[in-house]
């Protein structure tokens, strides 16, 4: 997705989606040499329909969130100027430590998102701001902020790939469900706690969000092709069939006056062998049954097993979900209002599988402008830290 944020709108040039170079692909471990090809497909982007010519140099760049590990940092110091003006340089000087926080070799700091501000005025009384709080008074500033971390081998095989013989430039990176939460809480009407379940080609990612921040997150290996690899083994047909059938057909329960076949095959023993709708929806459904099963088994690794809290709280499931026709009316007739699929309300993104990218611009956009102490024009002036804190996130200590 190419695009723009216009008066916190997001503003599409272009989406597309590009067929990548194995669909079976570890995402735990990117190839940069199979990437190559991949990626100068996006380099100059040519589209007759629109008449639209693109050069990109520059990409966000959005991580998948498998074994993300959440932080709380507490961090405060004093206002440099003398009259207590919040300036950028104070920003700075509280932000830029927690990207020098110690933490094991093999993580790697992806995500410094501020929770809130704290500024202690001159008559000594505190206000809380999610934004910077610059131009006010105040004898002391503090900052609590989520860290998020991922293994270090993950960020750089996707950096490596993206960056392979210098073809495009990484101008930022975040996680795709952080990006995702933050432009949930920014943009749509949604609660303020409930669960993003990334429906992917082979893996699926679950994270928690409460308070509009992703404070745990898991992951299994199921997704689209395992529904896929069921239809070529009940039905016999390649895997290009049988994805079509799931777009073409998917789930349906309306019935025709004429049950017209959806495939057949031919057997070794020269009788023809004929599949209908219900063949399909019995395959979903066995499918789904499944899923959901992992999804709570997934849960409970996070030590999220409580009945009130899975009964209650809302699961938002995006990416390639939205490859099977009519998923909508089978997620709504056998789990309520309580499972839904999140697609983007943006003009030319308005399809589940852009959620992510949709999410990373506007996420930059707003990070960038707030937040990125790398781009801001002014040299670091130390001060001294009046303290520091430093907590792993617990989902026990934190009710949901």
């Amino acid at each position: 997705v190419v695009g723009y944020l216009n008066n916190n709108n997001i503003n599409v040039l272009y989406a597309h989606v590009f067929d990548f170079y194995n669909e079976n692909i570890d995402l735990n471990n990117i190839s940069s040499d199979k990437c190559y090809e991949d990626i100068q497909k996006i380099l100059n982007i040519n589209d007759e329909v629109s008449n639209l010519t693109l050069k990109v140099s520059e990409v966000v760049l959005l991580l998948p969130g498998y074994g993300v590990k959440v932080f709380q940092k507490t961090n405060s110091c004093l206002i440099v100027d003398e009259e207590g003006i919040i300036k950028d340089i104070d920003i700075n000087n509280i932000l830029r430590p927690l990207r020098k926080e110690r933490i094991p070799d093999n993580e790697s700091i992806v995500t410094i998102l501020p929770s809130y501000f704290k500024v202690e005025n001159l008559d000594g009384i505190e206000e809380t701001t999610f934004l910077p709080p610059l131009n006010k008074k105040g004898n002391n500033l503090s900052l609590h902020a989520f860290l998020y971390t991922l293994p270090k081998q993950i960020c750089d095989s996707y950096n490596n790939a993206v960056t392979f013989r210098d073809l495009i430039k990484v101008k930022h990176q975040v996680i795709s469900p952080v990006a995702l939460s933050f432009y949930l809480a920014s943009k749509m009407k949604v609660d303020d706690t409930y669960f993003l379940v990334e429906f992917g080609l082979s893996d699926t990612i679950i994270s928690v969000v409460n308070k509009n921040r992703v404070v745990c997150s898991g992951s299994f290996n199921y997704g689209l092709n395992a529904l896929i690899n069921k239809i070529i083994s009940k039905f016999g047909s390649d895997y290009k069939h049988s994805k079509d059938l799931l777009l073409d057909y998917g789930y349906n329960t309306k019935i025709t006056k004429y049950n017209k076949s959806i495939f057949s095959r031919t057997r070794e023993d020269g009788l023809k062998e004929v599949f209908y709708q219900e063949d399909l929806n019995e395959i979903i459904n066995e499918f789904f049954l499944e899923y959901f099963h992992l999804v709570d088994n997934c849960l409970q690794t996070m030590n999220i097993n409580k009945k009130d809290i899975f009964n209650t709280m809302k699961f938002y499931l995006y990416n390639k979900i939205e490859d099977i026709y009519g998923i909508d009316e089978y997620l709504y007739s056998n789990y309520d209002i309580h499972v839904s699929i999140f697609t983007p309300s943006v003009i030319g993104c308005d399809k589940s599988n852009y959620t992510n990218c949709v999410a990373g611009i506007f996420y930059y956009y707003f990070y960038n402008h707030y937040f990125d102490i790398d781009n801001k024009n002014y040299k670091v002036t130390q001060v001294d830290r009046v303290e520091e804190k430093e907590e792993e996130y617990s989902e026990i200590k934190d009710e949901l």
